[in-house]
């Protein structure tokens, strides 16, 4: 099990594609303890409450980054595929930093702030 603050449950299986955790949002804040990077520099979290998963990418430069998984064409929860997100909704694609591979959708995902500390990465959902 994952620990850290907001923490509520850790990867799912391999075989079902990326490490999806499920996170508890305190203050619009949502903490992911940094041993959620161990082996993959990639999770979608899931927020307690929040319309849409989040894509959390560890940089080569140990920067992270955040993406709402939400279709900029036609506000649909996008899902993960490949080294992107996929919208069932009319086919859009974005990559795993939020640029639009293939349309109708026109607009990258909307970026949230992070901050990192000793231990976790944070994410503001404001």
């Amino acid at each position: 099990m994952a620990a850290g603050t907001g923490l509520l449950a850790t990867s799912l299986s391999s075989c079902a594609g990326p490490p999806m955790l499920e996170a508890s949002v305190i203050d619009h804040r949502i903490t992911v303890p940094l041993s959620a990077f161990v082996g993959s520099d990639f999770q979608i979290i899931q927020p307690e409450g929040f319309l849409f998963d989040i894509g959390l990418v560890k940089g080569a430069d140990g920067k992270f980054q955040a993406f709402v998984l939400e279709c900029t064409h036609a506000s649909t929860q996008l899902t993960p595929a490949g080294d992107g997100y996929t919208c069932p909704e009319h086919g859009s694609t974005f990559d795993i930093k939020g640029k639009v591979t293939r349309g109708p959708a026109q607009l990258p995902l909307r970026q949230l702030q992070t901050a990192v500390s000793s231990d976790s990465v944070t994410i503001y959902l404001r």
